[in-house]
């Protein structure tokens, strides 16, 4: 007895050093896949986000944590110095082209980035001075309205500056105010407002507040001090707000209704005629998202069938390729407004498409096409020069067919979103017309006294002097675009062809521009446009530039408690040139674009191009090889061969094994030896079970002992099924992260049982009381290996049986979309604990040992993400692209990085 003591002493010993041994090798592992992952897909959080609003946690969160560039994708082989000499042709609007930048080509320099830690702390402090004003004399209502250091309550009145400005709070590594966040964000009643609910503001501002927070806490800035249980608490809290605002979409058509009303936690929408199409599609990261964590494929279901009416508009609402009108009727999804532009009621639309994709590729190429398809149109029919400054590039608005040569501050992000549409799809002619946008939108804000652009200006086109039997006519009629934003509310957009009016001869002269309306509502459209600009071109004049603006905005905003809206951007006057308003998104999105453009820098992206086609092949040119076009149309076949690659390698290699040993009689004697050593050590510990368990039921219910032995041979079926259901039903990520699980599975438990061989109870000497009931040939030593030479029978430890179907059950109960299969799926682990020990082919530990594998694979399923450069090679050799449905996801603890908020206003 005290030598089996001894020997289950060593079996315990053996067994921690190899799960420790895992346990070590895994992290470095996955840190080195995640390395590789940022510079395939930039994950490192830089802005794959969500939109007008998104340039916040997923923009420079990663920056600020080593990430990459160009935010959110892939390095798109950009020229250090940004344009090429020489830049684009300068001479009006080529016929199809594309109008390109000024003659001095912004980022035409060779440049380098620069980390300035006294400006970024100068921005932290703005941010602490401002929460600061916020939490004395405004917190819990939505705002601070500074001029009179009171409350303000415009988002519902459920603390929006503290929802909004959670995520910038992490990325500044704040742990106090992330503390007030976190301990104020549960406490909120979501059912409860006094007022209707903006469906759109409501989605940016607190489920995007809550899940970009959220995400970078438990991923790149979980080192952040926080208590995890109130983290989780921030999702549950996304989640009942969404399932408030599911009642949106109660429409005959299926598109939300921007205005609910809540009665008292029942929502119900408010019977609006019309939504606007930024409305509608700016839902949809954020839903996807929150599907994505929560498995719950009714929110990504809901935002992508109405996003459907967008991407396939109905008749007569395209004036042109890709650009759509920016209303649709409620009732039948028919867009009954021919206005439309990158402005005020459009805006996130566009901006979205391109991020959707960022996000994941595999799911949303429509959303790149549709992208691609209307920055060719913007380029081609939008693209527009001052006459009086003919170098400048702007985009105008359009009603129908017709030209409007009107801009918004609202419009400007719109270079930074063609600058990250043509890094990561390796376009230099967005990039180009993003740097050229970027340049005419600063254009505004040097113009004026106070440094900072307005909220809407014009222009006189070179159009109207060059065709004057033309467009002038039509200008001339007065066209009028009306906002219908709350934010763009009082500007009447007349335009016509004539001088500026009197008083603006200085600023048309500086800028070729004259001001619609001159307030400024602390909007981070132009800074995010710097951004992209600079961590793309690496030209430090775009970081200049953002600092400039922050100076500005710190010297004529700024007041007691925190920093107040202005009337006139071309005029100085304190006080008496201040509105009261401090809205949330200044700290989540304006803050965000300047801490990040004077964050540290991330890795050279050129280099990351090099590395990444070092260990990637190109294998796009196949995509229209027959072989492509078959996997494409038929993409389960590639799942087949993936579970034909996890199960018959295991199997083989136990085959072989089994040939190799077998007439080593030794192997044998130590397999049972240890077999001993293991019911040895079950017995001073009270677990022996198995013998008893079987005799018992030999004796009393010898059916139910066959019954047991047909679940013990449905292992094989059993999975195949489970793996047939979650392809089906299961989200693309949560399917792979299984997969690749159980692939490690069967690597471990090998690992295990060649190192560490143990004879089941049936092949155990009779005396110790077992029945082989598998097999006929009962009552040898040998009665199962000298039948069959190919089976491995010393192979208990561990269980793979229970290994796998704890796995089973543990992925239908976490991510079955079924809630009866939820319920049933811990039977099948508990059935096959039962049939394993019962039929005497397993020891209990052998199943505590199994279900220890399965753990540490499903958890460190990241592991066999290194094995993705020789799958591409596979398919190189095969001149084959892999069908994009199978694409790999990022890891769920990566998928932050692409995510980011919405905001327009």
């Amino acid at each position: 007895m005290q030598k089996y003591r001894k020997r289950s002493v060593l079996i315990c010993l053996i067994i921690l050093f190899i799960v420790l041994g895992a346990a070590i090798i895994t992290p470095v592992v996955i840190l080195t896949r995640r390395h590789f992952q940022d510079q395939q897909r930039n994950g490192g959080g830089g802005g794959g986000g969500g939109g007008r609003g998104g340039e916040r946690g997923g923009l420079n969160g990663g920056l600020n944590n080593g990430g990459n560039v160009p935010p959110g994708g892939q390095s798109g082989g950009i020229p250090s110095g940004g344009i090429p000499p020489g830049g684009i042709p300068s001479g009006g609007v080529p016929p199809g082209g594309v109008i390109g930048p000024p003659t001095a080509g912004p980022g035409a320099g060779q440049g380098s980035y620069v980390h300035n830690e006294e400006r970024a702390n100068a921005v932290r402090e703005a941010f602490q001075f401002a929460w600061q004003g916020y939490r004395t004399h405004a917190f819990p209502h939505d705002e601070l309205k500074p001029g009179t250091n009171t409350p303000g309550d415009s988002r519902n009145g459920w603390g929006a500056t503290a929802v909004d400005a959670f995520d910038l709070a992490v990325i500044m590594r704040l742990p106090d105010v992330v503390a007030d966040m976190l301990n104020f964000i549960p406490t909120i009643d979501f059912s409860r407002t006094p007022t209707q609910v903006n469906v759109f503001e409501t989605n940016i501002r607190y489920i995007g507040g809550m899940l970009a927070g959220y995400d970078l806490l438990k991923g790149p800035f979980s080192t952040v001090p926080h208590d995890v249980g109130k983290r989780e608490k921030v999702l549950q809290q996304a989640v009942r707000l969404a399932d408030l605002l599911c009642s949106a979409f109660q429409t005959p058509s299926g598109l939300p209704d921007n205005i609910l009303n809540f009665n008292g936690g029942r929502p119900t929408v408010n019977g609006s005629a019309t939504a606007s199409i930024a409305t509608i599609g700016s839902l949809v990261l954020e839903w996807a998202r929150l599907s994505h964590l929560t498995n719950d494929p009714k929110y990504a279901r809901l935002t992508q069938t109405a996003q459907q009416f967008l991407l396939k508009p109905s008749p007569g609402g395209e004036p042109f390729p890709g650009l759509i009108g920016q209303y649709l009727r409620l009732t039948d999804g028919v867009i009954v407004d021919p206005k439309g532009g990158w402005g005020p009621e459009s805006d996130s639309f566009y901006e979205y498409l391109i991020k959707m994709f960022i996000y994941k590729p595999s799911d949303f190429a429509n959303y790149r096409d549709r992208w691609t398809t209307a920055a060719d149109s913007s380029m081609q029919y939008l693209a527009s020069r001052p006459a009086s400054r003919p170098q400048s590039t702007l985009m105008a608005h359009f009603d129908g067919t017709h030209i409007i040569p009107i801009g918004y501050h609202l419009d400007c992000f719109a270079g930074g979103n063609f600058l990250l549409g043509g890094a990561v799809l390796k376009q230099q002619n967005y990039i180009d017309f993003g740097l050229a946008l970027t340049q005419s939108c600063r254009d505004s804000y040097a113009g004026t006294v106070t440094g900072i652009g307005p909220e809407a200006f014009a222009w006189y086109p070179q159009t109207c002097a060059s065709q004057p039997g033309v467009l002038k006519a039509e200008l001339k009629a007065n066209l009028t675009f009306t906002p219908k934003s709350k934010a763009a509310a009082g500007i009447q957009a007349t335009v016509d062809c004539s001088q500026p009016p009197p008083g603006q001869d200085d600023y048309f002269q500086r800028t070729g521009l004259w001001i619609k309306a001159g307030s400024y509502d602390l909007r981070p459209e132009v800074l995010e446009s710097y951004y992209y600009a600079y961590r793309i071109t690496k030209n430090p004049m775009y970081q200049e530039w953002a600092w400039e603006a922050f100076q500005a905005i710190n010297t004529n905003a700024r007041v007691a408690a925190g920093f107040n809206i202005l009337g006139n951007v071309d005029q100085r006057g304190g006080a008496n040139n201040q509105a009261n308003n401090q809205e949330s998104f200044f700290f989540a999105e304006t803050l965000n674009a300047l801490l990040g453009a004077q964050s540290p820098p991330p890795e050279d992206p050129e280099e990351q191009e090099k590395w990444y086609h070092n260990i990637f092949p190109d294998n796009t040119r196949f995509r229209q090889n027959p072989t492509s076009r078959f996997l494409n149309h038929f993409p389960f076949l590639l799942e087949i061969a993936y579970w034909n690659l996890t199960y018959w390698p295991y199997q083989l290699s136990r085959a072989l094994s089994a040939v190799l040993i077998r007439n080593n009689d030794s192997i044998y004697s130590t397999s049972r030896t240890h077999a001993l050593s293991i019911l040895s050590l079950e017995r001073h510990i009270h677990l022996a079970l198995e013998q008893p368990l079987q005799s018992l039921l030999l004796r009393k219910c010898p059916t139910l002992m066959e019954l047991l032995a047909l679940i013990y041979y449905s292992h094989i079926t059993i999975t195949i099924t489970f793996i047939v259901y979650t392809y089906t039903h299961l989200p693309r990520a949560s399917f792979q992260k299984i997969r690749r699980a159980m692939a490690l599975c069967n690597i471990l438990a090998f690992a295990i049982l060649s190192v560490y061989r143990v004879m089941p109870p049936r092949l155990l000497p009779r005396s110790q009381g077992f029945i082989d009931v598998l097999h006929p040939s009962h009552g040898s030593d040998k009665s199962v290996w000298t039948d069959n030479k190919f089976q491995l029978t010393i192979a208990a430890m561990p269980s793979e049986h229970f290994g796998m179907a704890s796995l089973i059950s543990y992925s239908l109960a976490r991510y079955s979309p079924h809630v009866w299969l939820r319920v049933l799926a811990p039977l099948w682990a508990v059935v096959m604990l039962f049939t394993i020990v019962a039929t005497a082919n397993h020891y209990l530990l052998d199943a505590v040992v199994g279900a220890c594998v399965t753990v540490l694979a499903f958890y460190g399923n990241e592991i066999m993400l290194v094995f993705r450069p020789v799958e591409e090679w596979v398919f190189w050799v095969a001149r084959t692209e892999k069908p994009r449905s199978n694409d790999e996801d990022p890891p769920e603890v990566k998928a932050w990085g692409a995510f980011a908020r919405e905001s327009w206003r």
